[in-house]
């Protein structure tokens, strides 16, 4: 079962996503009185203003880069990939020019410990891997968003670890 569980597992696909961390050299969105995030169908997706856990503070922005736009963006360099993303945002938001400098640039997909960002299903998956990339292996119990049936990411780890407690607890 194991053997099998493992072999599904490398079938399941992983959502693309790609991030560019920029500090800002200046509080751009008191130049346009807007507010300081994005939402957008531009390459970058989103900016988004990170804060500070204390203070409030902004700390620094991140562009989220989502699907096909982070495969694209994959295909370049690190370098290549922030000026880009962040040319498109300065054409946008004109008071981001000269506002912001790249500090890191991060492939989810690209990162040889993650391979994207949360598992989604193919046609015909849901109804076969789930219950198999699940089943306890003797004593141990698996975990994972990629064993969940409802949902994705950080909430489907959780509606995993729910599912993986009660395993645990029945069979005590």
């Amino acid at each position: 079962l194991a053997e099998v569980a493992y072999k599904q597992m490398q079938e399941l696909p992983y959502y693309n996503t790609f991030q560019i961390h920029f500090e800002f050299l200046r509080p751009y969105w008191e130049d346009d009185q807007l507010p300081p995030s994005i939402w957008s169908d531009a390459i970058f997706g989103r900016l988004n203003v990170l804060r500070e856990r204390e203070s409030g503070r902004p700390a620094c922005v991140v562009a989220y880069v989502n699907g096909l736009q982070a495969a694209h963006l994959d295909r370049l360099t690190p370098a290549a990939a922030a000026q880009l993303v962040m040319g498109e945002i300065e054409r946008l938001r004109p008071a981001t020019r000269g506002a912001l400098r790249p500090l890191r640039v991060h492939s989810n997909q690209n990162d040889p410990f993650k391979g994207g960002s949360y598992a989604y299903w193919h046609p015909g998956q849901p109804t076969r891997l789930p219950g198999v990339m699940a089943q306890p292996h003797g004593n141990v119990y698996f975990a994972g968003e990629h064993t969940a049936l409802v949902n994705r990411g950080m909430e489907g780890a959780m509606e995993s670890a729910d599912r993986a407690v009660f395993e645990i607890l029945d069979s005590a």
